[in-house]
């Protein structure tokens, strides 16, 4: 294409800009924005108001976090921006199973925020490896493309690479809180373990389980001598709702 050719399309975008639509709801928005979601669905997002300073999973003021109680977990500190229902559970279900990747768009930046409010910091940042027949047959990671989103905020190196999913286990949503504990123990390597020593590291997923998977690759950082390691995700499922089994029939990597 020419240069004119180029710049008239510009100009005719500027002062002419195709419409701009919620990523939920699909309603026109007013003007362009980062979070790319309209007012009314922003209010209706479950935002956590009180997250446990150790999980992130919402508690109630005054209360200790139950998850937290049952389960020993190897990452320095988890950070969610929603609970997992609501518009927000329709938000992840569209990214992970419909192949909406422009949602991440939105969930990344929320991260971003939440990663800062959180007052924390990192040098280093990791998504959660997905098996390559899995990652074939959908044709994405999810919790790369929120990795991207965010991290065109945060700026960090991206070692992604150096983590791998040793083989296929089985679907999470079949398992109970012990079980995913126990599968996840041996189910991810690093293929270059020294570049990590000495990194605080930022591991992305989009949703805070029962914290099996991250815990798991939190704790080979460790073994490799990472100094902190901090998980990020969009949702966090409530302790009452994680603890059920098979709580969602999509909710499985």
């Amino acid at each position: 294409m020419k240069f004119f050719d180029v710049l008239k399309d510009e100009l005719v975008e500027f002062f002419f800009p195709p419409n701009v639509s919620c990523y939920i709801c699909d309603d026109d928005l007013d003007k362009k924005c980062k979070t790319h979601i309209c007012d009314k669905c922003k209010s209706e997002l479950p935002f956590i108001q009180n997250p446990c300073k150790k999980c992130g999973k919402g508690v109630e003021l005054g209360s200790s976090c139950q998850s937290c109680i049952s389960r020993k977990y190897y990452f320095d500190r988890a950070v969610a921006v929603v609970d997992f229902d609501g518009i927000a559970k329709f938000s992840i279900y569209k990214l992970k199973m419909h192949s909406h990747r422009y949602m991440a768009d939105l969930m990344g930046y929320y991260m971003y925020c939440a990663f800062i409010n959180a007052n924390l910091s990192a040098d280093t940042i990791v998504c959660v490896p997905m098996h390559k027949n899995k990652q074939r047959k959908r044709g994405y990671n999810q919790a790369r493309d929120l990795l991207k989103s965010c991290n065109k905020y945060l700026k960090l190196e991206d070692l992604s690479k150096f983590i791998v999913q040793n083989e296929l286990s089985p679907a999470q949503k079949d398992l109970n809180a012990r079980d995913r504990f126990a599968v996840a123990k041996d189910k991810y390597k690093l293929i270059g373990a020294t570049k990590f020593r000495d990194r605080t590291i930022v591991i992305i997923d989009d949703v805070f389980t029962t914290g099996a998977t991250t815990s798991a690759i939190a704790q080979i950082l460790k073994y490799a001598g990472a100094k902190k390691v901090y998980v990020l995700t969009f949702a966090s499922v409530p302790y009452d709702v994680e603890k059920q089994s098979a709580f969602d029939e999509f909710f499985a990597y």
